[in-house]
Formats: structure tokens, sequence, C-alpha cells
């Protein structure tokens, strides 16, 4: 589906008049080419001001109406990807409606948008309320992508068995069946070792043993890496056969051992047990997971009716750009009429080109006609000139 909002008028006719040619142009053909939908709006409430400030003002609103549009389907994205409801208007007095029913169905919303107010004044509430609407979702996002940050950096590695996962769980799950203070030596209050434990498979043990003791050879001074004979094993054996297994290592030659050890072919994790930290990090992550959800289930809550008020609020800058461009185009007082047009599809042009046959004057015709730079909307670019004023629509994202 291809939208356009559009001001019309032949001569002195007036609005019923413009109207029944704007109909007649799209049933002007083997195969109607589109439909039109009558905007409701009373025009003469509009408070117009002068031409400098028309002029002015409808540069400005090309501007607003890009970044609106962007934002309004941005917002659409957000919902389809969180939310498992369907995206709607809400609509006074008929509740949640179709988007696409929406625009046939568009009337001027005076309570959320007065006439009353200046043309410029209304365009600036729209500018506001579009800016507030995106500051919102964009805290939201920001928080749920901290949170989510946070719980990344507290969530241990995953594998299938201790070579690829962290071991901690495995640790502290076993908690039962082991005594810290036998097995890890800052139980105990140590600052000269430090426990290291390696993740050894079964039919590797005996190789372990041989190695552990020699990756850091003894000093003619006395220094050594690991503590001869301080091989424990925690009992701990994955679906795979590896197993965890304790040594003690002198804290000062700890990162040299680690490294030299590794390049030997040993796997090596350094280890500090801490059980009451372990749950304080489990209660974290848990608190992080609740506010990723809390927070996700509000994103796709607010994303919708996010959608639904930029939508609406896109839909009266349009109707207002096609009044202001109409006053310009067709003077005062407004007597043009304003619609939203629905081509059928693969008529876009067609649709185009027979309003602007219908209403064209022939004084300008030389004027009228297509710039051939595309933006997207049927071939009409930001450069065309044609009889009427036709401002492309292209929210929702399924139009």
């Amino acid at each position: 589906m291809v939208f356009y909002v559009i001001a019309a008028q032949r001569g002195k006719g007036d609005e019923n008049d413009s109207k029944r040619i704007a109909e007649d142009a799209l049933r002007n053909s083997g195969r109607p080419l589109g439909t039109v939908y009558p905007v409701k709006v009373d025009k003469s409430k509009f408070k117009i001001g002068t031409l400098d400030q028309l002029m002015e003002l409808n540069e400005t609103l090309v501007k607003v109406d890009s970044t609106l549009d962007s934002t309004c389907k941005k917002m659409e994205k957000i919902a389809r990807e969180t939310a498992t409801n369907d995206t709607f208007v809400e609509v006074p007095d008929k509740g949640k409606v179709n988007p696409f029913e929406y625009v046939k169905t568009f009337q001027w919303e005076n309570r959320k948008y007065t006439q009353g107010k200046s043309l410029l004044e209304i365009a600036a509430s729209i500018n506001d309320r579009m800016k507030m609407i995106d500051n919102d979702i964009k805290k939201i996002q920001d928080e749920l992508t901290e949170a989510r940050n946070n719980h990344a950096q507290l969530v241990k590695k995953d594998g299938n068995n201790f070579l690829t996962q962290d071991i901690s769980g495995a640790i502290y799950g076993s908690a039962k069946n082991i005594d810290p203070r036998k097995y890890f030596v800052e139980t105990i209050g140590s600052e000269m070792f430090a426990t290291v434990i390696v993740v050894v498979h079964k039919l590797h043990i005996q190789k372990f043993k041989s190695l552990y003791e020699k990756v850091l050879p003894w000093s003619t001074e006395g220094n050594f890496g690991a503590v001869p004979r301080s091989d424990v094993s925690l009992g701990i054996e994955d679906n795979d056969g590896n197993q965890l297994w304790r040594i003690v290592v002198i804290k000062d030659k700890l990162q040299e051992y680690l490294t030299e050890g590794r390049k030997q072919g040993l796997v090596l994790r350094p280890f500090v047990y801490d059980a009451e930290g372990y749950k304080k990090e489990i209660q974290q992550i848990t608190e992080l997971e609740n506010k990723a959800n809390l927070l996700k289930t509000q994103l796709a809550q607010k994303s919708l009716y996010a959608f639904s008020e930029l939508l609406i609020a896109l839909l009266h800058l349009k109707v207002l750009r096609a009044f202001i461009d109409g006053v310009l185009r067709f003077g005062i007082p407004p007597q043009f009429f304003i619609g939203i047009v629905e081509a059928n599809k693969g008529c876009e042009k067609g649709v185009l080109a027979s309003l602007n046959e219908k209403f064209d004057d022939k004084t300008l015709a030389g004027m009228y006609g297509n710039s051939g730079k595309d933006d997207g909307a049927g071939d009409i670019g930001h450069d065309d000139f044609f009889s009427f004023v036709s401002i492309p629509l292209t929210s929702p994202l399924g139009i």
C-alpha cells in the first residue's frame, strides 16, 4: 500500500467539487487506481498567520516530518520485536484500531492538538511530543542495555565440560562434600600460597602428577612453583571424564606458573574460595535477570503506545503540512480539499498522473511533472511539482 496526503482545488471550486474530481481521477481507468479518504478537519479553525510565517514554517516542517517519520518507524520496529500484541492506534471514543484503518478514517483530534493555537504552536507541540516519547523509550532501552551488560559480566562462561565452562558452579555446588579448609589455602589465611584448580582427564592423571611439580624447576636458591605432593582430587567429574584437582602454588610465582604450565599442556584455573561472595553474585545475577525482564516488558508495552502516539502525531503533521502548502498554493479562505489517497498496488504513478491531469491549471502546465528523484514513495520526489499538494506517507512499515 502507498498513501499520499493531498490538498487539491481546481479553479474556484469548493471542497466538495475537489473531492469529486479526486474520486473521478482514480476511477478514470480500465481499473480503479486507488481510493480517496476525506480528512475530517475544520480548516476555518486554523490560525493562518502571515505569508512569511507560513513559508518559514513550511520549510521547517519538512525536516520535522522526516525525523518524526523515522522515529515512528523505529518505534514500530521495537514494538514488533518486543511485543506479543499487534500494533494499534488508540483513538478517542473508539479505543484501539488498526493503524491502516486509522489512516483511512483520520480526523483531527482537537483535544490533542488544539486548532485554537497558532500553526507554529501546533507544530511545536507535535515536535515536543515526539522528543518526549523518543527520550522515554531511549531511557528504557539504555537501562535494559545496562542491565544486560552487567548480567553478562557476572554470568560465568558456559560450556559442555570443565575444559570450556566456568568451574565455580561445580565447586560450590559440591560444597557439602568439600571441606574448604582442607582444599583451599586462602580459607586458612595463607598469604604465601595460592590455590590452583587443574582440569585433568581421568585417563591422564598420572601424566598430570608427574608434570605439575616440574613446570617451574627448583632453583639453586630453593625457589619453586608448585608445592610438591599438593595435588588433591576434589571428587568432581564432568560427563566427559574431566576431573577437578587442586594444587598449591607459591603466590609470588603464580602468573609465571600459569603461563608456563599452560604452555606444557596443563588446564589451570586460579581459584579463590568465597562461598558467600558466590551466593551474592548469584543473587545479583537473578536480580539483573528480573530487572531485564521487567524492562523488556515495559519496553514492549510502552513502544506500542509510543508508536500509537507517534503515528497520530505524524498524521496530524502531514495534514498540517498539506493545509499550509494548500494555503500557499490555493490562497485563502481555504476552500481546497484535504484527503488521504491510497494507491492500489502497481498504480502509484498512475494515481499521481491522473490527479495531476484532473487538477491541471493550464496556466501552469509547463511547471508540472516528476523530477526523476525517487524518495521511495511511488516515484514522487521532494522536488516534484504537481497541480495538487502531495505528501507521501510511508508509516506504518507495512505501507
